[in-house]
């Protein structure tokens, strides 16, 4: 309760007695004289100005440590004085006996005083509301920042709550002062802030925040309470400035900078204060009193059930005993034996037989039958007259019962009143009428009866059943009626019910949830009593229940064991240990505690989403609108947020046992989904703030200024409030919860904070709190440096000993998470993280076991977000080497150095690495995975490299270098010598076969091939010099210069040695491969030495980039015409097949090979940049097939073919494309025509005994493998029979003469056109076209051209002669023979299966894409034209 206490009156007695205890305490050194000197200086440094010193305005005097002037004493000797009076007061503050004299008290100053003081009547009376159990005056908390609360009480004012400014008030012994419960009301929800009644006007308001004061004399009511520390500095700096007044030459000023500090738990509370807290123990007291009904009548009538289902029981139980003894004496009346006879004899043959018989004989007992005629009378006496008795009894007493219910809800209108289909209410107690509150109140005194038995021992199912049935009736009808204290008397009754609460009560528990719904009143989101409510019930669960052992104290003796019986009956009995070692539990307090179940449900009927939805000001349909806060909304969801936390803390303290381990994770997840609310909450406002043009120090002017903060000083707020949490979350140790903080959202503090944090981790279980862990007024440089420092680490390596394995892993992951989650601008920050996890995985002894493979993991993660760290760790591995070793290779192989940037300094340590060391080395292995492991390649926008191009031709030259050294100076054989080694670069199984030095070639190998060192392998020109720019770039020239630049000595001397790999890097970068003539007159030679060393597969890349070259200045002219470049290109096209004659022995190869695969794809890659480009894409086309049909011989070679037929399929989509093909083929057929008749002697004597030459061709087979070949050279022969006038002769003749056949007219038109050779009638186009139509799939997508084609030959139609009638197509006299008949008719069945494949796949296609349309599903929307053409497509070819 509070009370009103009266003024005292400033008298110069007061201040005499506090004198004397000053000099008490001093042990009576010069005291007076000190007293004296400290009134002057009051008197005159601390002029209140009028009207504050007034006892109605609600101040009081400045306390004696407090100085508020700066006015200069002049006094060398007074100035020593006053400090060490300041020093003297400063341990003297916290003292309430000393303090109580030495400041006045204003007139409305209240005091919450302890239950003891509280009036009789109040204390037994039922209990109230919370309108009626609280005293609060608007003016006790005052207007400036809220007031503090002093923490330290002593031990004899437990119950006392002391309010304090920086004044330290103390008003605990106001004895005078009465309780006037007549003028109790309900605490107004918004605080008036009444500043400029009590204070000087200020000149400008800025924030309201809490800082220390400046050098004029400030106000005591602004004030927070002040730390000794900050009390020492004050004086120093006072010290200072009198002694300046005394020296000769100017001193120099310190400078003091006014420092923000976050407010105190108590401070918050001006902004969420919830007055239901304050009252717990008052209304558990008078729950107990109240729940004293053993005079309650319906009490008696349980009583009298409960004796009377005991002695049915009982009754029972004796009949059964009985019963066993009657079933014992039946089976004892007839005595059985077993008797046995045995004769022996001799048979006729003399031997000896024996025979045994057995018999059973019975005995009557006559004594057992006695025993069963007394036992059956004995039965039939207990049923007949003690059971029916106790039955009627029992049945009588349950009957009492429900009437006694049924007319006690009868009787009473408002209980009658409720259905099933109520809602579940929470009143207030000023909503209900007293007759209302008359009737509810027999209601609960029934429910408190019926809760009384269900604390009685008793094994009763039917009692249990029964009475809990009437208990639901009745609760589920005062949650219709309910007013708030109803609901905590439930709970109240819940927490003080037996374990197993999870299987039939926690249904008892509704909380109500807030309004739901945005309300735009002033203050309604945080006045609400429902709201303070929900808190209150949190509290109550979370806190300690008191009086639970009183009220189960009739369970005691049966749940707690005899343990002197128990050690004789069991000397092995059983006790519980926990991770440390030590009994987990008091055995004798087992019994009673709750099971963790029965708490789990309880807390599960809290409506925590609704809540949130309510403080986060989300309206009903969900939609959340930051726009609706303020600034002091903020504030107050902080306030409400720290209140959340605190009772959740609590919760970890009651709980902190191993038994209710999931239960404490559930508490540390509600934390942690707390600071998540608030967290997204702050962010979006700050966006939102930011976004309207505010800075971090703007305080919105919507309203009173006093009602608004500033971004900076809400994040001072929000940060203190991460560190509350963080501080409840670790006080919870060894129950899992821990792992909640590596999920907070920690990117919405500062890096201060985050510091501070990271030092709390660093102390938690050191011994100090976490005010005492904090360094207060510490900057980011000091808790680096306490971090840095031996000591600490020192101490933090004895907490990880000590620490379990998942606390650690939790850990780690706390560590990651906050890295993670800050920004790249704060680098220290995140490489302290990231060299504390590494040294817990890799370098500390007792940690690295278990935590290198978490650790790996979560710097894996955290250089995803960061790749930057890398660079720190490659340092870390640097410096302990020789310890982790190969650990290092696993470090790095899990890390994602495809997004690491390395710096200059990082190549430095990567060369060392490659060159200094022996390529077995491990050294040598971390710097070959880091290299090869980088990202070679494009950015995301494939604008760029991923990595600088400097970096690019550094490791080109880094790779010589080190091939030079390791490998160039090794003499090789086996694999290497023979130049088979790049063939195990197809073949992943050869690679355990190679030593270290092939290893190292292999690898040398991958990485030149990931580099981009051309100018026409790069993204953009603008990438590299052009041909204008002659300044240097990047290191280079225009173009590096072999022989005139003194950094590519190693690729110089690499190529006078023909090092493969040298030339490879010399064509690839230098001026050799960008200029024609130079390629011409060095490049084409370094290539053969990449042939001549069976790179081949080497020299495609360079062939892209410098083929490219060519035609860029439409030079390819004179690669056509080079018999080298010539050679070059069928040394790689043959070198699958050289190459498989070798390999074969190791493992199986297939056609195409590796190196005609990766030519092919060159090309086609090729061709795909032209067509972006201004070239002409049919120029490379016309370009490569001159090239690759130079050989005479190139229709008989499967690799040629291969590669013209990819070729030909890009060549296809290309304008002009397939013209190019078919007119470079055409002119082949006439030179091979030539050839052949510039005959030899021998094939002249041949062609005149056979007097025919073969008909040339390119396709003497149709082949299903190359079709897009194959349709250029059948487009070609005809061509080329058109062009001999072949093909017409034919058609013309069978069209004038019918009856003639398809080989005559051929024959007849050969000797008449003289065209040299004699033809074959199966080479007709017709004939050609049908049987490629029948080798073709039914998917190829040149089918129905080939299709096309036939059939415009076999339907076409010669123009009539003037006169003559027009006659129709021929194409069926080319089938009349029987050798065709059968080909004909294949091609009808083959036309057939095709139209229903497309008509197939037209329906298929067509059905998807509707259902498609109707679910919503399935296809995406920008593929959806594409497949409706498609269908269309198969239904036209139906069509």
């Amino acid at each position: 309760m509070a009370e009103a206490v009266r003024p005292r009156r400033k008298t110069k007695k007061k201040k005499k007695e506090v004198v004397k205890d000053v000099e008490e305490e001093d042990k009576q050194e010069n005291l007076s004289e000190e007293a004296d000197n400290l009134e002057e200086l009051q008197e005159g440094t601390s002029q209140t100005p009028e009207g504050v010193t007034q006892s109605n305005e609600g101040t009081s005097q400045i306390p004696e440590g407090a100085t508020h002037s700066n006015k200069d004493i002049g006094k060398e000797e007074l100035d020593h004085k006053r400090d060490k009076e300041i020093a003297e007061n400063e341990n003297e503050m916290i003292e309430p006996d000393k303090l109580k004299e030495n400041v006045a008290i204003p007139s409305e100053t209240l005091k919450v005083d302890s239950v003891e003081n509280v009036p009789e009547t109040t204390a037994t009376a039922p209990p109230v509301s919370i309108e009626t159990d609280l005293v609060v005056l608007d003016e006790l908390v005052p207007s400036a920042p809220p007031v503090s609360f002093e923490k330290e009480v002593t031990p004899e004012t437990d119950n006392n709550t002391v309010l304090s400014t920086t004044n330290c008030l103390d008003i605990r012994n106001s004895e005078d002062v009465e309780h006037p419960v007549e003028v109790i009301r309900e605490p107004s929800v918004e605080i008036s802030h009444p500043v400029e009644e009590i204070l000087d006007p200020l000149p400008e308001v800025t924030d309201p925040v809490v800082m220390d004061p400046p050098a004029t004399v400030s106000n005591p009511t602004v004030e927070s309470v002040r730390t000794s520390e900050q009390i020492r500095v004050i004086a120093q700096e006072r010290n200072d400035e009198v002694r300046a007044s005394s020296r000769l030459y100017p001193a120099l000023v310190r400078q003091r900078s006014l420092t923000m500090m976050p407010f105190t738990d108590d401070e918050l509370t001006k902004y969420y204060f919830n007055p239901m807290l304050q009252h717990h123990d008052v209304y558990v007291d008078s729950f107990v009193k109240q729940t004293n009904v053993s005079s309650h009548e319906l009490y008696e009538l349980l009583l009298n059930f409960f004796k009377s289902r005991t002695n049915l029981l009982a009754v029972v139980a004796d009949i059964e005993s009985v019963r066993k003894d009657y079933k014992k004496f039946v089976a004892e009346m007839w005595i059985t034996e077993e008797k046995h006879i045995t004769a022996q004899g001799k048979c006729a043959d003399r031997f000896k037989v024996s025979e045994t018989f057995s018999y059973s004989t019975v005995e009557f007992n006559p004594a057992k039958l006695r025993e069963v005629e007394r036992t059956l009378k004995l039965i039939r006496s207990f049923a007949h007259d003690t059971l029916s008795l106790c039955l009627y009894t029992s049945q009588l007493s349950q009957l009492q019962i429900e009437s006694y219910l049924y007319l006690l809800i009868k009787k009473n209108p408002t209980l009658q009143s409720v259905t099933k289909y109520s809602p579940v209410t929470a009143h207030l107690i000023g909503q209900m009428s007293s007759e209302d509150q008359r009737q509810i109140e027999q209601l609960r005194q029934c429910i408190s009866v019926l809760f009384s038995f269900q604390r009685r021992p008793t094994q009763d199912k039917v009692f249990i059943d029964v009475t809990r049935g009437w208990l639901k009736r009745l609760v589920a009808i005062l949650l219709r009626l309910a007013s708030i204290p109803d609901h905590l008397f439930i709970l109240n009754h819940l927490l003080r019910c037996p374990a197993g609460l999870d299987q039939w009560a926690t249904s008892f528990l509704q909380v109500h949830p807030p309004p739901q719904g945005y309300i735009s009143e002033r203050g309604a989101t945080w006045g609400s009593p429902i709201l303070d409510h929900f808190v209150d019930m949190l509290d109550y669960l979370m806190t300690p229940v008191k009086h639970r052992e009183e009220f189960l104290s009739r369970l005691k003796v049966v749940f707690t064991p005899d343990t002197s019986k128990a050690n004789e009956t069991n000397p092995f009995a059983w006790t519980i240990l926990d991770e440390d070692g030590e009994e987990d539990e008091d055995a004798d307090s087992h019994w009673l505690l709750l099971n963790e179940n029965d708490l789990v449900g309880l807390l599960a009927q809290f409506p925590f989403d609704k809540c949130f939805r309510h403080v986060l000001v989300m309206d009903n349909t969900d939609e959340y609108a930051i726009e609706r806060v303020s600034s002091q909304h903020i504030m107050k969801l902080i306030s409400f947020a720290t209140c959340t936390i605190n009772i959740l803390k609590k919760g970890l303290a009651t709980f902190n046992k191993s038994r209710y381990r999931q239960f404490v994770k559930r508490i540390g997840r509600m934390i942690r989904h707390t600071v998540q609310y608030v967290s997204d909450h702050w962010l979006n406002y700050r966006d939102w703030r930011l976004s309207c043009g505010d800075t971090e120090d703007t305080i919105p002017s919507l309203v009173s200024i006093d009602e608004q903060f500033s971004l900076k000083r809400l994040q001072l707020e929000l940060d203190q409030f991460y560190y509350r949490a963080t501080s409840s979350i670790l006080s919870a140790k060894r129950l899992g919860t821990w792992q909640f903080m590596a999920e907070m959202p920690y990117n919405s503090i500062s890096i201060l904070m985050m510091w501070k944090l990271l030092w709390l981790l660093h102390n938690s279980g050191t011994g100090l709190n976490s005010e005492q862990a904090v360094l207060h007024g510490a900057g980011i440089d000091a808790y680096k440096w306490r971090l840095s420092d031996p000591g600490n680490r020192g101490a933090f390596d004895d907490k990880l000993a000590e620490m379990s394995m998942q606390e650690l892993i939790y850990l780690l992951s706390t560590f990651n998470s906050m890295a993670r989650s800050r920004p790249a601008s704060d680098v220290v920050f995140i490489n302290f993280i990231t060299t504390e996890i590494f040294e817990l995985s890799y370098v500390r002894d007792h940690t690295k076991t278990f935590c290198c493979k978490i650790g790996r993991e979560l710097l894996s993660s955290l250089a995803t977000t960061h790749p930057f760290i890398m660079s720190s760790l490659l340092c870390q591995v640097k410096d302990v080497f020789p310890a982790i070793g190969t650990m290092s290779m696993y470090l790095f192989r899990e890390l994602p150095l495809h997004l690491w940037q390395p710096t200059s300094d990082d190549m430095v340590l990567v060369r060392h690495w490659l060159v200094d060391f022996a390529p077995s080395s491990v050294e040598n292995q971390l710097a070959r995975l880091i290299l090869n492991h980088l990202n070679w390649g494009y950015n995301d926008q494939k604008n760029a490299l991923a990595l600088n191009i400097k970096l690019h031709r550094d490791v080109a030259i880094l790779i010589i270098d080190a091939h030079c050294k390791h490998i160039a100076t090794t003499a090789t054989d086996g694999l290497i010598a023979g130049g088979i080694l790049k063939v195990s670069q197809l073949a992943s199984n050869i690679r355990s076969m190679l030593t270290t030095e092939q290893s190292f070639d292999v690898w040398a190998w991958e990485v030149l091939m990931k580099l981009h060192l051309h100018v026409n392998n790069q993204p953009r020109q603008a990438l590299l010099p052009s041909a204008s720019d002659t300044g240097p770039r990047d290191g280079f020239g225009d173009y590096p210069d072999i022989h005139l630049d003194p950094a590519l000595y190693a690729i110089q001397k690499g190529v006078k040695n023909n090092t493969p790999i040298a030339c490879y890097v010399a064509i690839a970068m230098t001026k050799i491969g960008h200029v024609v003539e130079e390629f011409i007159t060095h490049g084409l030679k370094y290539m053969q030495v990449l042939i001549d060393a069976s790179d081949q597969k080497m020299c495609i890349p360079l062939l892209e980039m410098v083929v490219k070259t060519f035609l860029k200045e439409n030079k390819q002219r004179f690669l056509v015409t080079n018999d080298k470049f010539l050679q070059i290109i069928q040394s790689i096209l043959h070198a699958d097949a050289n190459n498989a004659r070798i390999t074969q022995r190791f493992f199986h190869t297939s056609f195409p090979g590796e190196t005609t695969k990766c030519f092919s794809s060159m090309i086609i890659k090729l061709l795909q940049d032209f067509q972006t480009s201004e070239q002409q894409p049919d120029v490379i086309v016309a370009f490569w097939l001159n090239v690759l049909t130079h050989n005479k011989d190139w229709h008989e070679d499967l690799d040629t073919q291969y590669v013209m037929n990819a070729l030909l399929q890009v060549a296809f989509r290309i304008k002009d494309g397939i013209k190019v093909a078919v007119d470079l083929i055409f002119a082949l057929y006439k030179s091979s025509l030539i050839n052949s008749k510039n005959q030899g002697l021998f094939s002249s004597v041949l062609s005149y005994v056979t007097t025919s030459v073969p008909q040339p061709t390119f396709l003497y087979a149709q082949s299903s493998q190359y079709v897009w070949l194959t349709y250029a050279i059948l487009l070609a022969e005809r061509r080329y029979l058109e062009d001999l006038q072949l093909h017409q002769f034919v058609y013309k003749e069978l069209n004038d003469n019918p009856k003639s056949n398809p080989e005559a007219a051929l024959k007849k038109g050969a000797n008449k056109l003289k065209v040299g050779f004699s033809p074959a009638i199966q080479r007709l186009p017709i004939y050609r076209w049908a049987s490629q139509v029948l080798d073709m799939d039914m998917n190829h997508p040149l089918l129905p051209i080939m299709w096309q084609r036939f059939f415009g030959l076999y339907l076409m139609r010669l123009e009539a002669q003037p006169g003559l009638p027009a006659r129709g197509s021929i194409g069926q006299q080319f089938f009349a023979s029987l050798m065709n008949v059968s080909l004909l008719k294949r091609l009808k069945k083959h036309l057939t299966a095709t139209a229903d494949y497309h008509h197939n796949l037209s329906n298929r296609m067509s059905m998807s894409n509707r259902n498609g349309d109707e679910d919503g599903s399935g296809t995406p929307p920008e593929l959806t034209e594409e497949y409706k053409s498609e269908a269309q497509f198969h239904k036209k070819l139906v069509t």
